[in-house]
């Protein structure tokens, strides 16, 4: 996922934002089942999701970024070998998990928060360039993994999975301290 333009007008940018959105809300609708969203590409033509369906092996399933709705999504999957609980309308609620709540409701209210809005990855003051390549689940966190143009290595927000209150607006966090990397330099692994 590109960002790099500042202005809101961006239909590939917000195809992969929606995209990444009802991921989101498909991890939640599946986490009780065991369902894991282990990876999610962003950065080629089409979205490629590492799932991994309890008690089976991962699958790597292509997901085209022009699929709006989540039964549009619930059928690529299943057409792909992955059968899974549609997700329901969004609501409008934000939908914070508890503290204590699983792993996998946390890393769906992570993605829900890194996708909620264009504009954080466009017209907010952010002084660098670069791309979002994956969203993936690790140990007890949820890990973005950034190309920053003229930064080396890649870039990589790890997001525990405890307090999920303190992550409201984290798509502005992360350009935040992106920007402050880019500025003033430091590691380039931001903890959450």
């Amino acid at each position: 996922m590109r960002i790099d333009a500042w202005d809101e007008d961006q239909p590939e940018l917000i195809a992969r934002l929606r995209l990444l959105y009802n991921l989101a809300a498909t991890q939640r609708a599946n986490a009780d089942d065991g369902l894991t969203f282990a990876s999610i590409r962003l950065d080629g033509d089409s979205g490629q999701c590492t799932v991994i369906p309890a008690g089976r092996s991962a699958v790597d399933c292509h997901v085209d970024y022009s699929l709006s709705s989540r039964d549009a999504l619930r059928d690529t999957f299943a057409a792909q070998g992955v059968p899974l609980r549609a997700a329901p309308a969004d609501d409008g609620t934000l939908g914070m998990p508890d503290d204590d709540d699983p792993s996998l409701l946390q890393h769906a209210w992570i993605m829900k928060m890194m996708a909620y809005g264009v504009d954080p990855w466009t017209s907010y003051g952010r002084s660098w360039s670069g791309d979002l390549l994956e969203v993936r689940l690790s140990h007890r966190s949820t890990q973005t993994l950034f190309r920053i143009d003229g930064v080396t290595p890649l870039v990589t927000a790890d997001i525990g999975h405890g307090e999920p209150a303190l992550r409201l607006g984290l798509n502005y966090s992360i350009v935040d301290r992106i920007s402050r990397l880019v500025n003033e330099g430091g590691e380039p692994t931001l903890l959450w």
